[in-house]
């Protein structure tokens, strides 16, 4: 490694030609993938050229060469579940977008089906509706408020909801 850190290309070779398999089989531990394991090691072997002062004098290189393979494979882990957490995260956010808009595009169609159904109704049912949907009153409520029975109240409620379900039935999906 000394020789290759002064410029020796030789050393250099003799250097990758002896780790460059081991470190692969050694990097397959992390990635069954053969060509990601290879892109590893030459991303390590890439920094043994450009930052030799990073390997101490004196120490040996094998322990060396593979803590650094080891750190890559760990970084290249990471990096991958930091990149598919972000991927899934958006694809989630656009997917809840999606489907919040379809929602409020749905519930704004709906609204506007009943509005419309309701128009089409008496003025009683269309004040049972309202003060019973809207209002959320109760039945003896709405009977006092309109001077009818509450009887009167449900039957009117009940087929004021049947006219309506005619007039919706066409958003059934």
């Amino acid at each position: 490694m000394e020789l290759s850190a002064a410029g020796n290309q030789k050393a250099f070779e003799m250097l990758f030609d002896r780790y460059n398999r081991q470190l692969i089989r050694f990097a397959y531990r992390y990635f069954h993938e053969i060509q990601q394991c290879e892109d590893i090691v030459q991303e390590v072997f890439m920094k043994v050229i450009e930052r030799p002062e990073l390997f101490q004098k004196g120490k040996r290189f094998a322990p060396w060469i593979y803590t650094m393979t080891a750190n890559a494979c760990k970084n290249a882990v990471r990096n991958q579940s930091n990149r598919k957490r972000i991927l899934d995260h958006d694809i989630k956010h656009e997917t809840m977008t999606e489907m919040k808009a379809g929602l409020m595009h749905d519930n704004a169609v709906i609204r506007n089906r009943i509005r419309e159904a309701l128009g089409e109704m008496n003025d009683r049912e269309q004040q049972m509706f309202v003060l019973r949907f809207e209002h959320e009153l109760t039945m003896s409520d709405i009977g006092e408020i309109l001077s009818i029975p509450e009887g009167t109240v449900k039957s009117g409620i009940y087929y004021m909801l049947k006219k309506m379900a005619l007039k919706l039935k066409d958003l059934k999906s």
